[in-house]
């Protein structure tokens, strides 16, 4: 519809947006945002509950190469939820790219490919999980496929899987999900119902899906929700993003950049920060009443 001129407007996911850039009638938008794709590594999994198969995992993903294939480079590496403008993210926070190690930390978990197959297996049990992304969704589903490609040169076989919310809710807790977060915000709006081991529930996968329940993290949050001084916060949540990198459960992979195609007759955009969302509410559309369409010809 864009490119017949149908309608003046629309998000699209970048790997679409190129044939655009160039184009006398579009402009393409990138919206910075702190839409994170992050990937959640159920604690209940016989598999994903040792954090020394959840940090080789982590180790294994490249994300520079997911930026510049599944993003089209509309994006950046992401390392936890706490975005960099906040000044709380520093080289400790950040996952080197370390094949070597990954392997390393799964021969210490008791993981070797006896058998060589390429998958490392334990005691006849191969070192498989199943990877689940909401069906539809094109970004997620290139993702998990790049992250699969990756951990198969390591030695860990990740079925990839489109599926609905029912199968999500049901087994997030002992399988791997590609999930989207992030706000710009205060970091407790979203990052307490997350990860404190008090939001862990069977029956809600958006609450601390994987079940992860770690004390030092829980300790990070409290702390930082009861606390009113900028500097104690800031230590808090750089605790907070050190720990959940010991832990692995949950793995930030990428941060998005939002596609928005729209047509050189529109005026008055002022594209901002937005938060992960759904539909249209993006980061250009806050001031719409604002914006002016040319006349045709």
């Amino acid at each position: 519809m864009l490119a017949n001129g149908s309608i003046d407007g629309a998000g699209l996911v970048p790997k679409l947006a190129p044939r655009f850039r160039d184009s006398e009638d579009y402009r393409v938008i990138e919206v910075p945002s702190a839409d994170a794709r992050v990937i959640a590594l159920g604690n209940e999994s016989p598999v994903l509950g040792d954090p020394r198969v959840r940090r080789a995992v982590s180790l294994a993903i490249d994300r520079g190469k997911i930026v510049k294939g599944v993003l089209a480079g509309a994006g950046e590496p992401a390392y936890g939820p706490i975005m960099p403008r906040l000044g709380l993210s520093d080289a400790i926070d950040k996952v080197p790219l370390d094949p070597n190690g990954a392997r390393r930390l799964l021969r210490e978990a008791g993981w070797r490919d006896t058998d060589g197959d390429g998958v490392a297996d334990r005691r006849g049990e191969a070192l498989s999980f199943t990877l689940m992304y909401f069906a539809g969704d094109s970004v997620r589903r290139d993702l998990a496929l790049a992250v699969r490609s990756d951990l198969s040169k390591v030695g860990v076989d990740a079925k990839v899987a489109g599926v609905g919310d029912d199968v999500i809710k049901s087994r997030a807790k002992r399988d791997a999900t590609v999930f989207g977060w992030g706000q710009p915000y205060d970091p407790d709006l979203e990052l307490y119902g997350l990860f404190h081991s008090s939001a862990a529930s069977d029956d809600d996968p958006y609450t601390n899906a994987p079940l992860m329940s770690n004390r030092v993290v829980d300790a990070a949050l409290d702390a930082g929700r009861n606390s009113s001084d900028r500097g104690e916060r800031q230590d808090d949540y750089r605790g907070l993003q050190r720990e959940l990198r010991n832990d692995g459960s949950w793995l930030y992979v990428v941060r998005l950049r939002h596609i928005v195609v729209l047509s050189k007759r529109v005026s008055g955009v002022k594209p901002q920060l937005e938060p992960h969302a759904h539909g249209f509410s993006r980061g250009t559309s806050w001031n719409m009443e604002q914006w002016k369409l040319e006349p045709i010809g």
